[in-house]
């Protein structure tokens, strides 16, 4: 997938240059939202339609994915 011309957006939490990076692009059907890490910005991003996207967030802010994060999980 080319992704050269797409505006990544990363967190302005981010610094240490591991960050997740999002961007919008105009699909087929509807908008995609589109996620890669910024290591490796020649790597296929992964592609969620805007209602996955939002679920995914909302999972996030509910912290439901909080545990993955501890070091127990690794």
């Amino acid at each position: 997938m080319d992704s050269s011309g797409l505006v990544w957006r990363k967190s302005s939490h981010s610094t240490s240059g591991n960050c997740v990076e999002i961007a919008w692009r105009q699909g087929a059907q509807d908008i995609n939202v589109l996620v890669r890490d910024s290591k490796f910005p020649g790597r296929d991003p992964l592609v969620f339609t805007p209602g996955e996207w939002a679920a995914f967030l909302e999972r996030v802010k509910t912290g439901d994915f909080d545990v993955l994060a501890s070091p127990a999980a690794a």
